[in-house]
């Protein structure tokens, strides 16, 4: 299976949508000998609006032979040409637009609804999240998952034997 995954949030430091995307490919890490790992997608320098990468390149890229499209910021392309899933981290964006800046939100909350709806699955990551999905965006609860998030094992380890907690 051909997987393409949007990297773009990458390296954009710590924390939000880099963070899950970074966690994702570190679970697929350990995919079986003859299992194609994703191709990640990457912008380029000149790619600074989140918008215009998913509605353009992300589009194209849906044709070139992929399987299934991983979108991990809320939204993904309009007509995409092959399986696509987006993870929906919360709906902030839609039911509190003001806590956010215009040029961040605004795309979030006109681009979610329909993306989501679109999409072969939605990830999410709690099934309160979920529920409002389904209650909001109209979504069908069998396209959704819930997949809690990881825990950063380089951050959060056991105690040693005998040691406190």
């Amino acid at each position: 299976m051909r997987i393409a995954l949007d990297g773009r949030a990458l390296g954009a430091g710590p924390g939000g949508v880099g963070r899950y995307v970074e966690g994702v490919l570190q679970g697929l890490a350990s995919l079986e000998p003859g299992e194609e790992a994703p191709e990640v997608l990457r912008s380029g320098e000149g790619d600074r609006s989140t918008l215009l990468w998913t509605l353009w390149h992300l589009q194209r890229a849906s044709g070139r032979g992929y399987d299934l499209l991983h979108c991990p910021f809320y939204y993904g392309p309009l007509a995409p040409r092959c399986a696509m899933t987006v993870a929906v981290h919360d709906l902030l964006p839609v039911s509190h637009p003001e806590w956010f800046p215009r040029s961040w939100a605004s795309p979030i909350r006109r681009l979610m609804p329909g993306s989501a709806r679109r999409a072969d699955g939605v990830v999410t990551f709690a099934r309160s999240t979920a529920e409002e999905i389904v209650e909001r965006l109209r979504v069908p609860a069998e396209r959704i998952r819930v997949i809690p998030h990881g825990v950063d094992r380089e951050v959060f380890r056991p105690p040693p034997e005998g040691g406190a907690a």
